[in-house]
Parts: structure tokens; sequence; C-alpha cells
């Protein structure tokens, strides 16, 4: 399945490109946006210019690792009585589609980390690069965060069971994520008391965190700790995808699927 993934997304190269294209040029609208909020020299929450530029660039790369829409997969096989057709392979729906998002992740970031590159090259001094120790850490922790985003997503897309159109509720998802995660704005912008619910949340693991490994502002103990942490959201997002899962496959099938 993954290779045939790969070998499809390598026949449509010239929209993948573009796809490239589209996703980084965000930065281009923060270069220029973060240098006319933050004065040359002078900071804004604990951020200096080259601190949120990087902070962006982390944030920009981990989005890209982690993000995952198996909702809209779900949604369609659902309703169409197509998702009948997985309970009869070997492996669970949860596991076929991941294993397809990692098939095409891997290629997206072929394409995607030449282009992020060469921004961060052009940007030059104006951001701070992590340390090959910090980098690795930052891709394995996006390991964890990429299952977590997976798991969210494939949980919400179970509303399908219930739900013929669930779409308006994935954009939701999309933008409470996109708020919750750190993906919009840094933490450290909210009001102090928002900021410590957002800490107890799992979206905290899906950008706000791969985004201070990046820029090497957490020591080893903490980045160990936020992995733990994140790996028991992990689990308790496992067993609620679960729960759901087993209670809509009843519904599904009482009704025919």
């Amino acid at each position: 399945m993954q290779r045939l993934m790969l070998m499809d997304a390598f026949e449509y190269r010239a929209s993948y490109w573009f796809w490239v294209f589209i996703q980084t040029l965000p930065i281009i609208g923060i270069y220029f946006l973060w240098s006319a909020i933050i004065p040359a020299g002078g900071s804004l929450k604990g951020y200096n210019y080259q601190a949120i530029l990087t902070y962006y660039i982390g944030v920009t790369i981990a989005v890209r690792i982690i993000q995952s829409t198996p909702e809209w997969d779900l949604n369609w096989s659902i309703n169409e009585g197509y998702f009948t057709y997985y309970l009869y392979r070997p492996i669970s729906p949860y596991l076929e589609m991941l294993s397809v998002r990692i098939a095409m992740k891997i290629f997206n970031l072929m394409l995607f980390i030449p282009a992020i590159s060469l921004i961060i090259y052009l940007l030059g001094s104006n951001i701070a690069l992590p340390s090959l120790a910090n980098l690795l850490l930052f891709f394995g922790f996006c390991l964890i965060s990429f299952v977590i985003m997976f798991t969210i997503s494939f949980t919400v897309g179970l509303i399908a069971f219930w739900w013929e159109n669930a779409a308006a509720i994935f954009y939701f998802k999309n933008a409470i994520v996109a708020l919750l995660s750190g993906y919009t704005i840094p933490f450290e912008f909210f009001p102090a008391k928002f900021q410590n619910f957002l800490n107890i949340l799992p979206f905290k693991y899906v950008a706000y965190f791969p985004a201070k490994i990046f820029q090497g502002q957490l020591s080893l103990g903490e980045i160990g700790k936020g992995a733990l942490l994140a790996l028991l959201w992990m689990l308790i997002l496992l067993t609620i995808m679960r729960f759901i899962y087993l209670k809509g496959l009843r519904r599904y099938s009482a009704v025919g699927g």
C-alpha cells in the first residue's frame, strides 16, 4: 500500500511542487508581519525578532510533518459504504490509513525539506539554527506528535457513523487545533491562566512543544518529561478512539453497512 501511494505521488509531482510552494508561502508573510510588530533590537513577550522567526520556522516544519486529515476519508468511506471493505482486511482501518499517510508524508518531506532549507538559507542571521542534537530530538518528538494528531483527526472522523456530513465539524477541529497548539501564535502571548489551561491539553505537543525543542529552549529533562506526557496523551487518545470506533461500528452494522 505504501509503495503504491509513493508511485502515485511521483506521477503527480508537479502538483506536489505547487503544494510545497503553498505550504512555504506563509513564512514570507510571517517575515514581514513580525518585522513590523517587533522593531530592531526590541522584544515582545520574551521574543525578539530572531526568536519569533525561529519559532515559526520550527512550527512550520512540525506541522508539515504532523498534519494529517484521515477524517475526510472516513467520512466518505462510511457514507458511501466503502468502509465495509476495510472490515475484511487483515489490519484495522486506523492502521491502514496511518500507514498510507506515513508513505505520503515521506514523499511530501522529500519535496518540503529542500524548499524550507532554501528559505532558512535566505533568512540567514534572522533565525537561530538549532544544534544537531536539538534537530534530532525535534524530529524524534514529531513522530509522537504525528500519531497524536492522526488519532485526534481519526477520532473526529468517526462522527461520520452518526452524522452524514460532518465537514463543518472537521473545519472547526482544524481551527481549534491551530489556536490551541501554538500554531497560530505562541502560548506566551495568551493570558497566564489560559496558558495553564493550554499546558494540560494534548494540542501543546502538536506544534508549540516541538517548536520549543527546535529553538533549543528546553533542557533534556524537560524534553524527556514532555515526551512521557505526550505518550500518555497518545495512549488516552487511542483508548477514546477505540471506544468510539466500536460504538460506531455497531451502529454501522445495525443499519446495514
